[in-house]
């Protein structure tokens, strides 16, 4: 949303803004653009989960309109003690929920592929273990690096005489509402972007969620009927959870926030009302870094024409500074290729069934000069 503000005013656009996937920085550069002097904007934001109340006080008191969904009631079930291996333990009640509890579909949160593939292999191995005529097991993952084609068999309903066991990542809080489920799987954890702004360095950590995301993954139960949630950590150690989950703009790399912040014509980065204000380090380092790649000048104005052109690109502006100097050295289109591999996660699927072959296949990539060769 940042990066069409920067792009609408360099482009004499008058932009009208429905926003459902908020994001901080997004809003705050939605109030850069009011300070900016851009053209006039109407702005709607809409969420499941936001805090209304500082969204509303961030844009002056503007009212908040409640529209109330249907909800059932949820049972919360907590453990007596912590889990030693929460996958072992999210294994034990997806089982003790087919054996024991009524009809209805599971939901089982993990942290990622690796986890979801791991607890699949041991479910199907499970699963032909049950007694003969008992209910049998349909297990069906959800990530985003899976095929989307894959993704879709979580709205199919299972076949008659099978329970559904969906395995998934956050991406199932939010932003997915999957019919049929009754029962839902809950470790407490969450695999979160981390960025180290002393190093440069951006990483992917294990992490418990917030009280927010606690309530959103129990609420998926209630969708359609009264439901039970599973949290596998005792109750104490739910009044420990942050309230709401760390804003991204707090843990991320901010130099293409600042870059379209300059755009915008806001020069005092550190003075900024940002909604959720990030750290001085984290703007010095920005700076810094897009001083370096000659997108500001010695003043830390945005730089012509080098700046404007990098601003321009949907990109990181290390990647934006490689193709604007790709296109000066006559290699742009084999820059453009690696960028764009670089840009995206991992190409490559393994499926679990054909893990040798996808290997194989794989290999005829390999190069020494390094991955993106």
């Amino acid at each position: 949303m940042l990066k069409q503000q920067s792009f609408d005013r360099l482009n004499g656009k008058n932009p009208v803004i429905s926003d459902k996937e908020v994001k901080n920085q997004g809003i705050s550069g939605l109030k850069a653009c009011q300070h900016a002097k851009c053209a006039p904007l109407k702005l709607v934001i809409m969420s499941a989960s936001l805090d209304a109340r500082g969204f509303s006080e961030y844009f002056g008191g503007t009212k908040a309109v409640h529209i109330q969904g249907r909800q059932y009631p949820v049972d919360i079930l907590y453990t007596y003690h912590p889990e030693p291996d929460y996958l072992d333990a999210t294994l034990i009640t997806i089982f003790q929920i087919h054996l024991e509890g009524g009809p209805g579909d599971i939901l089982a949160f993990l942290t990622g592929q690796e986890e979801i593939e791991s607890v699949e292999r041991l479910v199907h191995e499970r699963a032909r273990q049950l007694p003969e005529g008992s209910q049998k097991v349909l297990v069906v993952p959800i990530y985003s690096a899976l095929p989307s084609e894959q993704q879709m068999n979580v709205f199919k309903p299972a076949p008659p005489g099978h329970r559904k066991v969906i395995l998934a990542t956050n991406i199932a809080e939010t932003s997915l509402t999957i019919p049929g489920i009754k029962y839902v799987i809950d470790p407490g954890l969450v695999k979160a972007r981390s960025y180290n702004h002393v190093t440069g360095m951006e990483s992917l950590i294990i992490i418990p969620i917030s009280k927010a995301q606690a309530l959103q993954r129990s609420g998926r139960a209630g969708r359609e009927g009264p439901g039970k949630c599973f949290r596998l950590y005792p109750e104490s150690e739910f009044g420990k959870l942050i309230d709401s989950t760390v804003p991204e703009i707090k843990r991320c790399n901010l130099s293409n926030v600042v870059l379209q912040l300059k755009t915008l014509g806001i020069d005092d980065i550190i003075g900024f009302d940002f909604m959720e204000k990030p750290s001085r380090m984290a703007i010095v380092k920005s700076l810094e870094q897009l001083s370096l790649l000659g997108a500001l000048t010695d003043d830390y104005k945005l730089s012509d024409p080098v700046g404007l052109q990098m601003a321009r690109l949907p990109l990181d502006p290390l990647y934006s500074k490689a193709l604007i100097m790709a296109s000066d050295f006559k290699c742009l289109e084999e820059m453009l290729i690696i960028v764009a591999m670089l840009s995206v996660e991992s190409i490559f699927y393994f499926p679990r069934e054909k893990l040798e072959e996808a290997r194989a296949s794989r290999k005829s990539f390999l190069s020494s000069e390094g991955d993106p060769i």
